[in-house]
Formats: C-alpha cells, structure tokens, sequence
C-alpha cells in the first residue's frame, strides 16, 4: 500500500479546505477595509461605531466565512480507507483490518455537505465580484487604514483635534466608545485652521437638529468625571487590556495543555483496542473532532499573530527609541500568516516573525490532528508521525505562548488603548506633527505616500507628552515636534 495513497485520500481534502479558507479569509480582510472605506464616503456619513470595527456591518458575508472554515473538519472526513468490503480471504486475526489492501471510499453525505459549503461561498463570492464592479471603491483615499501613517494622513480638522484633545490620555477604549457615541464622520473636503483646502475626516452635523435625537446632539453623551468613574466600575473587563488578554491566554493554554495530554494518551495507548475501537460503529466522528480542535486552536492564533503585527511598530517607536518611518508608521499588516513572517522579520521584528510562523505550524496542526486517530486502513508509521507532530507543534505553541505575553509585558509599551482599530490611532496621532506633514498625501496611492513620507527624513517616537494646555498625553510623533518632547513610555501599566 503505497504512501501517496494514504496522503492523496487521508490529507489532500483538509489542506485544499484549509487554502480555501485562508484565501477567504484574505478576502474577509479586504473586505473590512472597503466596507471602512464605503462607510465614510456614504453622503450623511458613518456612525462613530465604525472607527472601532465595521461590526456587523458585514454581516452578509458572516454565512460564508462560516462555511469557509468548516470546510476544513468535513474535508477530513470525506475520504475513508474501507478494510471491510467482503474480501475473498478476510483475515480473522485482524478484526480492524480484515481485507488488505484497504479501498478508497467516499462518505456521500459528507461530500454532499462539502459541495454545499463550496456552492454558498463561490456564490457569496459573485455577488461579492458583482457588488464591486457595480459600486466601486470611492476615491480620494489611499484606502490602507492599517498603517499609523494613514490614519495620521486624513487628521487634521480643527473640531475633530479640538474634541480629541479633550479626552484623557489614559482612557480605555470602552471609554473612548462612550464619549464618541452618538457622533458621525466622513471623508471630504474641509478648511483647516489656516483656511488650507484639505481631504480627509470631518465630523457630520445634522442639517435640522429636530431630526437628531437629543443625546446626538445636546452634548449629554460626555459623561461628567463621577458618570465616568460609574462607568469604569461597571465594566466587567479589566481596564488593561494588556491584562484582559493574558486572561484569555491562560485560558487557552489550559485548552493547549488538554490537547497535549490527548494526544500523549493516544500515542501511549496505540495498542488498546479500546482506543481503537472508540469512534467504531460509524464512518464519521474518527477525525472530525480532533480537526475541530484544531481549527479552533488555530483561530485563536491568528488572532496572536494579527495582534503581534498590530503592535510591533510600537515596540520600535517607544522612548527612548526613535525610528524611521518604513518599518514603523508606515507598515501595513498582512492577512495571511505565511506572508505576515517575511515582513516581520523584514523589519526586525523577531517576536512577531516567530509568532506568525507558529501560526502558519498551526495549521499545520489541523492536518497532522486529523490523521491522530487510530482507524481502519491507517499505516501504523502515519499514525505515529502525525501524533509526534502533533506534540511537536503543541509544544512549540505553548512555549511561543509564554514568550508572547512576555514580550506584551516586557517589550510593549503603554497603550491604553489598544490600537487594532482607527479611533484608537486616531487618539495617538491626533496631536502630531504628522497631521501636518502628510498634507497632500490622503488621495495618492500607498506607494507613492510611502515614498513622499520617507523624503521627508524625519524619526519617529512613542511615548507620553505634556502640551501647552496641561495635559499629558500617549503619541506617536516626529522627534523634537510639537509643544515638548516626548518622555516615557513604559510597558509597566
């Protein structure tokens, strides 16, 4: 029984069902940026709610992403190694694999729901096709909001900086969420302080304040200082969100650890007939569990590498640091993993580079835990490498784990808000020099931005600064700009 049979029917189907899904989930992405970008272009503009995420704002495409990533542990299943078709000389000494060598079969209904999957996300992807052509991406913006350097390019509105300047450098993004409430914004063209024409984003003011609600418009969503401290207390999640994640990761090292502990049973126990017979009885359930397990493990480290991504240009930019834009505020991150290690690393972000490649072996991970079970017509050789592959990865994502939240804790400076969204970039470059600097710059293409903003031969820096009105606040700026230095940015909050 050769070994490309074994890989052509038992691991071919999971690694196509995990490049689809990987390739929606690029899709997914841009998508989030267009749909940013459609919403502040739209007339009457957007609610505030979408400088933090487009929310449910996709939720048309939710069905499709679904069915993308279970294509994965169905594809598992779908091709079976039958050792009991009624061969002529059955071996009796071998109850699980009495006919030798196995048949490749296929579990009908499994394949039906496979082409189902298959059938909703091709046609998602059409109207998704048609959608595009028939109302194309607005211009007049670069269109990467996930750079520093872009957010930074369409500021400069002097009620918009007047209004974040007001808020405090240490509130929380749920805070940040409360005080914005009620706003809406868009991209177009308005007068800077200095009557400049400029593009970029201004706050929209309804026409007849009778067709607002009062709290829109009557100033009642800014909380005075004590709504503030009620609100803080009835929050249910930390106010360090540095703390909040390594919650989740506690978490998910417990889930890390139950995987490892199943697997090394299932390793130990290879000669139990009561292992091997656990999933017997049905041709389904041997390898749809544990890629399952897998698929979920995965997920959550996609999230890790999307955050490392998020904020390792802030690792740079810390004070003392100061650093030139290409690898700082210019830098975009990538949707997929494998692509996400060559541009770390690029950039001498080591922690992050490691973190996208555990990502990438976590993948890895839902093909060698779907070949774990031991089932009829599985070589004893595959079942063994899949299960030391298996501890191999496990391993290595738990060590990768603890050197994630050491870094966070040790490399990352303070950022009370976490910048994974717009609004909380906007609060870190809202009193930046760069407004200025990038003038000109919000409607040319990303390369071209990119090449105007490295001319200009300035270094950048993170860190906590005190300005003429006597606040002290967390930004990203040029060094020596702006109304005093920028001081300390510790990672201890």
């Amino acid at each position: 029984w050769p070994v490309s049979r074994t890989v052509l029917g038992g691991y071919v189907p999971v690694i196509l069902a995990r490049l689809v899904h990987l390739g929606w989930t690029a899709i997914h992405d841009h998508l989030n940026k267009h749909e940013l970008l459609h919403q502040f272009n739209a007339q009457y503009g957007a609610d505030s709610s979408i400088l933090f995420g487009t929310g449910s704002a996709l939720w048309y495409v939710w069905p499709a992403y679904a069915a993308a990533w279970l294509l994965t542990p169905f594809a598992s299943e779908l091709v079976y190694f039958d050792t009991n078709y009624g061969c002529a000389n059955p071996n009796v000494n071998n109850p699980t694999n009495p006919c030798w060598p196995p048949v490749m079969s296929v579990n009908g209904w499994v394949a039906r729901v496979l082409q189902t999957f298959l059938v909703f996300v091709a046609l998602t992807l059409v109207a998704l096709i048609i959608i595009a052509l028939w109302f194309r991406k607005p211009s007049g913006s670069a269109g990467d909001p996930t750079s520093i350097a872009a957010v930074a390019a369409i500021l400069g509105h002097p009620e918009i900086e007047e209004e974040f300047k007001a808020f405090d450098g240490n509130m929380t993004t749920q805070e940040l969420k409360q005080r914005l409430k009620g706003k809406k914004y868009r991209l177009g063209d308005y007068l800077t302080a200095t009557n400049t024409p400029r593009y970029g984003m201004i706050p929209v003011h309804p026409e007849n304040e009778a067709e607002v609600p009062a709290s829109a418009n009557s100033g009642s969503d800014i909380p005075s200082p004590a709504a503030i401290s009620r609100m803080k207390m009835s929050f249910t999640s930390p106010k360090n969100w540095k703390r909040s994640q390594m919650k989740f990761d506690i978490v998910f090292v417990g889930y890390l650890w139950g995987m490892l502990s199943a697997v090394i049973v299932y390793i130990s126990h290879i000669n139990n007939m009561t292992v091997i017979h656990l999933f017997d009885g049905s041709n389904v359930g041997r390898r749809l569990l544990f890629a399952i397990l897998g698929c979920l493990a995965a997920s959550y480290w996609a999230r890790l590498q999307r955050d490392a991504q998020t904020l390792a240009p802030y690792t740079a930019l810390a004070y003392p640091n100061e650093a030139p834009p290409q690898p700082t505020i210019l830098f975009r991150k990538r949707s997929l993993s494998f692509v996400a290690i060559f541009t770390l690393l690029r950039n001498r972000y080591v922690i992050g580079g490691l973190t996208a490649l555990t990502a990438v072996l976590s993948d890895f991970l839902i093909v060698t835990l779907s070949g774990l079970p031991y089932r009829p017509g599985q070589l004893r050789g595959e079942f063994l490498f899949c299960g030391m592959s298996s501890l191999v990865v496990l391993s290595i994502m738990l060590v990768m784990l603890l050197v994630v939240n050491l870094w966070r804790e040790g490399r990352v400076p303070n950022l009370p808000r976490k910048p994974n969204n717009i609004a909380a970039v906007m609060t870190y470059t809202i009193d930046s020099r760069m407004n200025a600097d990038f003038e000109g710059l919000e409607r040319v293409k990303v390369e071209e931005r990119d090449i105007a903003i490295n001319r200009l031969g300035k270094r950048y820096r993170y860190g906590e600064r005190r300005c003429t009105d006597g606040k002290e606040r967390w930004v990203v700026d040029e060094v020596g700009a702006g109304c005093g230095d920028i001081g300390r940015a510790e990672t201890a909050s």
